[in-house]
């Protein structure tokens, strides 16, 4: 039993640090900070 408890112990902190490296990823692609802008912001054309 104990064998079994230490197994699912590391198979769970297994998962959570995927899933949670997983959501840093897709947290940090999708932020609006590390988007790339497709149309440029126009500079102003000085005269």
């Amino acid at each position: 039993m104990k064998s079994f408890l230490s197994l699912a112990f590391v198979v769970l902190v297994f998962l959570s640090v995927i899933v949670g490296a997983g959501l840093l990823w897709y947290l940090s692609s999708t932020s609006e900070f590390s988007r790339k802008d497709t149309h440029p912001a126009p500079s102003a054309s000085t005269p």
